[in-house]
């Protein structure tokens, strides 16, 4: 198919290059034009005004496909049948058929398109760097090669029990998921193991990490730099409260979770009821030494309390226990890691030229 490529500094798309891997993953598949009249298919981020977008974009045929590009973020409840819609129908005087490119795993409407990438996106880096230009990428900003790297899965003498990946912002602390992170941290402060607090000066550091990557972090930037290897080789567990806490209509999988399988760890993470049950969707085994029975409570709060009783439950448990699971579990650990190598790709070529087919043909 052919999709337009803006230029930079073009309203219809923020620093292109940065943005632009959903594409790139498949670039055997899309033919690159540079005009509008040239191709079938048009992406736009909404990162400028509307108005300065619809100046640019005029009017499309009905044989061309706006699909809007809103893989970036993803909050709790986010990108519904009903919310999918309300951010298509502004462009819909311009467009005869406009679709929304999103990461809400629960919304399969027809008329917008789900895309894992949170899934591609570590897939690509964790196993594929070399064949991807991922340098400069909006997630990897000053990291390399290096910060994306593993090692065999291994634990040195005297590990820790957990690591806890806990980035809070103050500033919304009534938000559900930053009251749990809080409560989280709070939690575990003297407890065995390690725990991030980026707003209060406390960091986990990623791989070969630099000055400009040091700042980034303390100042709060939602870059994606994973823990160096030497937090998860000094720790068995992730312990953590993922992006989506209270979602009723959203589901979503992030980092979090992803790098705790990519380097050996069993997690235990708090998020919307259900969770667990996705992960196991995916392909992902569970141990059955730890107990993610809260995870079927649909109240926040009482399914909280249940997830910071097994915290206690695990911690309570001398290392050298928790040696003994992850030495019998270690072929588990294993297959977890190798499924990012053995799944494939979400394919979003192939899910576009269905939309397209199905209204612009």
């Amino acid at each position: 198919m052919r999709i337009y490529r803006p230029p930079d500094g073009s309203a219809l798309f923020a620093n292109v290059h940065a943005h632009w891997l959903p594409f790139d993953l498949e670039r055997d598949k899309w033919t690159y034009v540079d005009d509008i009249a040239d191709a079938e298919v048009i992406p736009v981020m909404q990162w400028r005004s509307h108005g300065d977008i619809l100046s640019e974009l005029q009017c499309l045929r009905d044989d061309q496909l706006l699909v809007l590009l809103m893989t970036f973020h993803m909050m709790d409840n986010q990108d519904t049948f009903q919310g999918c819609e309300d951010k298509a129908n502004p462009f819909r005087d311009n467009a005869k058929h406009v679709s929304v490119i999103h990461t809400n795993a629960y919304n399969n409407h027809p008329d917008h398109i789900y895309y894992d990438m949170m899934w591609n996106r570590h897939k690509a880096y964790y196993t594929e760097y070399e064949q991807h230009d991922l340098a400069n990428r909006v997630w990897s900003l000053s990291a390399s090669k290096s910060t994306y790297h593993i090692s065999g899965l291994a634990k040195r003498e005297w590990a820790k029990h957990f690591l806890c990946l806990n980035r809070i912002y103050y500033n919304i602390h009534q938000d559900p998921r930053m009251r749990a992170r809080a409560l989280l941290a709070d939690h575990l402060r003297d407890s065995n193991g390690w725990i991030s607090d980026p707003q209060r000066g406390n960091i986990i550091e990623p791989e070969a990490m630099t000055t400009d990557m040091r700042y980034h972090l303390l100042s709060g930037s939602t870059t994606w730099w994973p823990a160096a290897r030497f937090y998860y080789e000094n720790s068995y567990i992730s312990i953590y409260v993922e992006s989506l806490t209270h979602s009723t209509h959203a589901s979503l999988i992030s980092e979090k979770t992803y790098d705790a399988f990519m380097n050996g760890h069993f997690i235990l993470p708090f998020g919307y009821s259900g969770l667990i049950e996705d992960i196991r969707d995916r392909g992902f085994i569970l141990p059955d030494w730890i107990n993610y029975d809260y995870d079927q409570i649909s109240d926040f709060d009482d399914r909280f309390s249940k997830f910071l009783e097994e915290v206690d439950r695990l911690l309570a448990l001398p290392i050298a226990t928790i040696h003994q699971h992850w030495q019998k579990d270690l072929p588990t650990l294993e297959k977890n890691r190798h499924w990012f190598w053995k799944k494939p790709y979400d394919e979003l070529h192939s899910k576009i030229q269905a939309r397209y087919n199905l209204t612009c043909r």
